[in-house]
């Protein structure tokens, strides 16, 4: 990939890291390898408000319950780095501290600490006429409480084991100032027990993405997202609300804007709304990143 095109690939891997930290679900975007000792770092602030929630048919209804009208809010920081340990490998990491709250007249509950720990490695194989690289994570609990004592609680994750490999392909029509990139990938979800004894599996997910970049000058650019993800297992009906269902699906839609700056230095705002979904809030999330790119 051509370096005008490449110094972004990490950013964007750390957009959609982004949304994968505010529902734990892992996710890596961007099919090019970082240079060997390549190292991105990445600070971001992140909000999401909902006010309504897909149900198990798909059609949407109030936030906590249909007799309880409430809203979901999250205020989180994010951190995911990228270090090439190799010219085609590269090892990412991502993790975040997040205040969650669900707010009603009858119910108010907030959950606050570090969420889900995430840990991968992307490797690329292919440069000509498309780049390929396949990528294997894994997203390990930090210590929360999955398992709240009341379904309408807030919590920062599953609390399970989970296991992914992905395969990332992207294309670069340089001299052109595009460039577009997608993703597909199967992950595997483990089982905890509950509060109450009981056993709970959680079924496979299928991650994709796929992204859109342009850049009108050397230093800003534009793209459009869809990131989504489908759950294998059969939807539930779910009393109220819970964040975190056994099988979910959803598609998320919007746009980000990178600015490049003094050589090493990026500025990044993204923006995402649920398009459509299955036992998955209806959120809006915006986020803003500060990162460094550059060789040790």
């Amino acid at each position: 990939m051509p370096s005008k095109h490449r110094q972004f690939a990490a950013p964007l891997a750390a957009a959609v890291a982004f949304l994968g930290l505010c529902w734990a679900t892992p996710a890596f975007a961007g099919a090019w390898a970082q240079e060997d000792r390549g190292l991105y770092v990445q600070l971001s602030v992140a909000g999401e408000v909902a006010g309504e929630q897909y149900k198990e048919t798909g059609e949407t209804f109030q936030l906590l319950s249909e007799d309880d009208e409430g809203d979901f809010r999250s205020l989180g920081s994010f951190l995911y780095a990228e270090f090439g340990v190799l010219p085609s490998l590269t090892m990412v990491a991502a993790t975040a501290y997040r205040h969650v709250e669900l707010d009603s007249v009858q119910v108010r509950s907030t959950a606050r600490g570090f969420g889900d720990f995430q840990l991968g490695a992307r490797y690329q194989f292919l440069d000509e006429p498309l780049v390929m690289s396949a990528y294997v994570g894994a997203k390990s609990p930090t210590g929360y409480t999955p398992d709240p004592p009341e379904l309408r609680s807030a919590t920062l994750g599953n609390g399970v084991q989970e296991y992914e490999g992905r395969l990332l392909v992207g294309k670069s029509f340089y001299p052109a100032p595009v460039y577009v990139s997608g993703e597909v990938g199967f992950r595997l979800r483990g089982a905890r027990p509950t509060a109450n004894g009981d056993r709970l599996d959680y079924p496979p997910e299928i991650p994709y993405f796929l992204e859109i970049g342009y850049g009108p000058t050397d230093w800003i650019w534009l793209r459009g997202v869809v990131d989504g993800v489908w759950g294998t297992g059969d939807p539930v009906a779910i009393e109220g609300v819970s964040l975190t269902p056994l099988t979910q699906r959803y598609t998320k839609v919007g746009p980000s804007v990178i600015f490049s700056f003094l050589d090493n230095y990026q500025l990044q705002l993204n923006y995402t709304y649920t398009v459509l979904g299955v036992n998955a809030l209806k959120s809006q999330q915006v986020s803003l990143g500060f990162a460094v790119d550059t060789t040790l």
